[in-house]
């Protein structure tokens, strides 16, 4: 109640600030580069991770629309997972074998661990005081977001599940990265995103829907967006089906700050399943 009382007092507030670009230092001595969209203070938190040969800008479109409506925005740049990484991969005589490889390694997973861990250390008490706390990802940020929640891996990450809510955009069923994912235990809100073109690690964009099925009911709200290519899932570029997912996943966030809560409803052109 108290984290709702800041939250509603907080909407009549300011608008938006400024985007800015940061260089976080890591434990290990690496270092993360972030963008910041920022918010006036006690606004929600909404925290980013993209997917293999992505960068810290890869969803700034989405940063931005859920900036716009009122959220502080820190989207992380995972170096060891960018642009090289997946060079290798597209470079590689079997690209299926590798990019499995490449996602279910424990030293990127582990390093996309720490460079969340160092964006926490350096938010601070604000993180602790936010109203609302969400982590969002897409494709490899998806695996992020689901390990953070609680999924059992094959690449050794334990989830701290230090957020109240969750997006997965282009998440992961049962597959190499969590052949026994214990989805029951994920008891969060969270918001999963796919589309009828978005092909998983595991075969068609179908592959991805036992994690759905699997989960608790009370808190899940599957989204499944015709005719969607896993780029466009992540809600990036101008496309009818990139704004589409863009608006389902501010759908899903402005639920979470009513009070009582609201889910997504049908929006045309995807099916929306609340469980």
């Amino acid at each position: 109640m108290i984290r709702l009382a800041a939250l509603l007092l907080w909407l009549l507030a300011l608008p938006a600030l400024a985007q800015d670009q940061l260089t976080i230092p890591r434990a290990d001595g690496a270092s993360v580069p972030v963008l910041h969209w920022t918010a006036p203070p006690g606004a929600p938190l909404l925290i980013l991770s993209h997917g293999l040969g992505g960068s810290e800008d890869g969803l700034s479109d989405l940063a931005r629309a859920a900036n716009a409506d009122g959220f502080d925005v820190w989207a992380m740049g995972h170096r060891e997972s960018g642009r090289p990484a997946l060079a290798a991969v597209l470079t590689a005589e079997d690209r299926r074998a590798m990019l499995i490889r490449t996602v279910t390694d424990p030293a990127l997973n582990a390093a996309r661990r720490a460079d969340l861990d160092a964006l926490l250390a350096r938010i601070g008490p604000a993180f602790e005081q936010a109203p609302l706390r969400v982590y969002g990802g897409h494709s490899m940020g998806a695996q992020s977001v689901e390990a953070e929640a609680g999924a059992a891996n094959s690449f050794g990450v334990t989830g701290a599940d230090r957020f109240d809510a969750y997006v997965a955009l282009s998440f992961h069923g049962p597959g190499p990265n969590f052949p026994d994912g214990d989805w029951e235990k994920l008891t969060k809100p969270i918001l999963m995103v796919t589309g009828t073109a978005d092909n998983a690690i595991t075969g068609t964009w179908e592959t991805r829907l036992p994690t759905f099925a699997d989960l608790p009911q009370g808190a899940a709200t599957l989204a499944i967006i015709e005719g969607a290519t896993h780029g466009q899932v992540s809600g990036s570029g101008p496309s009818d089906l990139a704004s589409l997912s863009r608006t389902i996943v501010m759908d899903f966030l402005t639920g979470l700050m009513s009070s009582p809560r609201t889910r997504p409803q049908a929006r045309q052109g995807a099916v929306i399943t609340n469980k």
